[in-house]
């Protein structure tokens, strides 16, 4: 094996519950503050519910919903008036332009990343990104000293697929240029993670330390690992 590939949200990083939507509500308040556009609160917990849901049925569906698609509906439920006047505003307030999540590290990462590293194997991100997009999980990563550990990633909104879609996993392995069957992905999700990278050919490796998938109707991986370091033994490599 050569490379190693990385899902991002509850296999990399993750976020408290809840947090992702608070952010996203103060900015949306702020910035109408900042406009001088006076939103009910109600208005906006059910303009984010409603772009929530559209975002997750078209992720079922294999469609692809940008955080920008989401911007533009939050947008639009408010009015017309309201898009055409105050979208610049709105908009970067529903992309987080401004402020940066406080995310957090899954345990035993960076030191595995580093192992990885140091034997010459390469790495990239594969990410179904939601409504938050890639440019603020490039910060997280960053703001977590990561981004140095990895050499190419494939983020759903700038790639144009959601996983399991081959050609978000082709991206990321054209870009180190490693072979299918010389690349592991690891990520916690069956119908995403484990379908996807099985089927262009990958070693799928889910990963339970942060999610337990409850799709038992989906195939499961190749190796199944609780801890992030078990992925060195898969590759015969030790910490």
């Amino acid at each position: 094996m050569r490379a190693v590939t990385y899902d991002f949200w509850n296999t990399l990083m993750w976020a408290e519950p809840g947090m992702m939507g608070e952010l996203r509500r103060g900015q949306i308040e702020l910035a109408a503050e900042g406009i001088g556009l006076e939103l009910p609160p109600d208005a906006i917990e059910q303009g984010l519910l409603a772009i929530g849901e559209l975002h997750s049925e078209a992720w079922m569906r294999g469609e692809l919903f940008n955080p920008r698609d989401g911007a533009d509906h939050f947008i639009a439920s408010l009015g017309e008036g309201t898009a055409e006047k105050h979208a610049d505003a709105l908009t970067a307030a529903l992309l987080l332009d401004s402020v940066q999540p406080d995310l957090n590290i899954a345990p035993e990462v960076e030191d595995t990343l580093e192992v990885l590293k140091e034997n010459g194997i390469r790495t990239a991100i594969v990410c179904d990104v939601g409504l938050a997009p890639s440019t603020v999980l490039r910060r997280s990563l960053e703001s977590a000293g990561l981004i140095g550990l990895f050499d190419a990633w494939a983020f759903s909104d700038e790639v144009g697929h959601y996983k399991p879609s081959p050609e978000i996993f082709r991206h990321a392995l054209e870009s180190i240029e490693v072979a299918p069957e010389h690349a592991v992905h690891v990520g916690d999700l069956r119908r995403t993670d484990v379908a996807g990278s099985r089927s262009f050919g990958m070693t799928a490796v889910r990963y339970t330390g942060l999610l337990e998938d409850d799709d038992h109707e989906s195939a499961e991986a190749d190796h199944v690992i609780t801890s992030h370091s078990e992925i060195l033994k898969i590759l015969g490599l030790s910490a």
